[in-house]
């Protein structure tokens, strides 16, 4: 954490400051030369790609001009200052709202001293620009913040010419949002159960802005989605995994979301939850199968291995096939004999030494 400047009951300040969480100490990095006026009443933002603090404006009364209008960059890298002098420049201010845009490389500054405008700094071409929207009415006093993932800076609060605002603005970079992938967003596209993938199971991905024009990648290796929303991707594992954990990512253009390690198994089976009965119709209470007849049961992520077990009421059901369904790689089709006694059966597909998610039920009358 860096501050610099202020001001106290003792008089304005212009010395910098960094603070190690790792030690709770704090160390002056202040240059012996060449330093920002002592002021107060401004902020500063960082650039974590470059390493900089950008410094603006504020009040240095009994020492300078109230208000300023000056830009400074504090290298952190090397502890120094550089004074920014580009041409064309905001009014000096004070009491703005400030926030550096990191997706675009902006420092954006709107408002204070009673104003409504805004305006972008670009470090590279160290050049401002006006913006040529209204915004908010005129404020001072308001905070500034810029969140990555959604491409916005917001503004809250301040005070107005109507008095103290609780108002929150958002001034929208127009770049699309970053996908975000939830922390245990991978589960088994028919139980609904993450922990683990296997070689072929069919998969749902859970986040945010993951579509549209998305590349989602497992080890580095694209695989294409069969469905794809905002908030849900759904793909196939590759049958050839074999690496004991995967890597998974979502990315637009150059923007890729946050990574997820998922642990590979032999097998991760999840069952369809309902059954189809031998008239085509899904297995229900409502709809139950007739007893003695053919039902089908389909799962997925079954892995590389054929030997599974369809247990109903905890004994092993009779299979009459238990294979890859015809044209669906993936996808397991299980067709069994339902049992002569009528009731409800708990159903449960053992695959080695996995095995399915509790609460499947089939219906016999």
């Amino acid at each position: 954490m860096i501050i610099s400047h202020g001001f106290t009951s003792s008089g304005r300040f212009d010395d910098t400051w960094a603070f190690d969480f790792s030690t709770n100490r704090w160390t002056n990095i202040s240059p012996s030369s060449n330093r920002p006026l002592r002021r107060c009443l401004h902020h500063a933002v960082i650039d974590p790609a470059s390493r900089q603090m950008f410094l603006y404006g504020g009040c240095a009364s009994g020492a300078g001009p109230c208000p300023l209008g000056d830009l400074w960059s504090f290298n952190l890298n090397t502890n120094t200052w550089t004074e920014l002098t580009p041409s064309n420049r905001p009014a000096g201010r004070q009491h703005y709202g400030f926030s550096f845009d990191s997706r675009r490389n902006r420092i954006v500054l709107h408002g204070g001293s009673g104003r409504n405008d805004t305006w972008l700094f670009n470090p590279s071409t160290r050049m401002w620009d006006q913006l040529p929207t209204s915004g908010p009415s005129a404020r001072s006093r308001h905070q500034g913040a810029y969140a990555a993932e959604r491409g916005t800076n917001f503004f809250f609060g301040g005070t107005t010419n109507s008095g103290p605002s609780n108002e929150l603005w958002a001034l929208s970079s127009g770049l699309p949002a970053i996908p975000t992938l939830a922390s245990n967003g991978v589960v088994n596209a028919f139980s609904n159960l993450g922990g683990a993938i296997a070689p072929g199971e069919y998969i749902s991905i859970y986040g945010d802005s993951l579509s549209p024009d998305a590349t989602v990648t497992l080890n580095n290796t694209p695989i294409e989605p069969f469905f794809s929303s905002p908030n849900q991707i759904n793909l196939q594992v590759p049958f050839n995994m074999t690496a004991e954990q995967a890597t998974l990512r979502v990315t637009r253009a150059t923007e890729s979301s946050n990574e997820l390690l998922i642990p590979v198994a032999a097998a991760h089976p999840g069952l369809f939850p309902n059954a189809v009965n031998q008239n085509g119709q899904l297995n229900s209470e409502s709809n139950p199968a007739a007893p003695g007849s053919i039902a089908i049961f389909y799962a997925t992520g079954q892995g590389n291995n054929p030997a599974s077990i369809l247990e109903l009421n905890g004994t092993p059901a009779q299979l009459l096939f238990a294979a890859t369904s015809p044209g669906a790689a993936g996808l397991l089709q299980i067709n069994f004999r339902v049992p002569t006694q009528p009731g409800t059966y708990t159903v449960k597909l053992r695959i080695g030494q996995s095995e399915s998610q509790p609460g499947i039920q089939l219906h016999v009358r």
